[in-house]
């Protein structure tokens, strides 16, 4: 295993471990403030302590945004094998998805 795998390891690990920890770290703290938001503000401070992490977590972050449309798009191919539908329904499909959004909102703002 060559050491530029390595370091893509080491990248991806310390990003998840970032991630978990920020949002382990706003849920005991009770902040509110996303996990992931709290995540990148963790991850400038960790690489501003450690200089040397930098090179790892950019070979992690390149590795997975390669793999990323990989992840998109599937979910654009069910869009388009669905056109005839959301042609149909189309409207009634964005009348939902708008008033359920507002809903979650209002609801929220209540129970906070």
């Amino acid at each position: 295993m060559g050491p530029k795998i390595l370091r893509i390891a080491a990248g991806l690990a310390l990003l998840v471990l970032l991630n978990l920890g920020s949002g382990a770290l706003t849920d005991a703290l009770g902040l509110a403030l996303p996990g992931p938001v709290a995540g990148m503000a963790l991850a400038l401070v960790v690489l501003a302590a450690v200089p040397r992490l930098r090179e790892a977590m950019l070979d992690g972050a390149s590795a997975l945004l390669l793999v990323l449309g990989g992840l998109i798009v599937p979910a654009a191919v069910g869009l388009s094998a669905f056109a005839p539908l959301l042609a149909r329904q189309g409207a009634a499909l964005a009348a939902v998805v708008v008033l359920s959004t507002l809903v979650t909102g209002v609801v929220t703002a209540l129970v906070y």
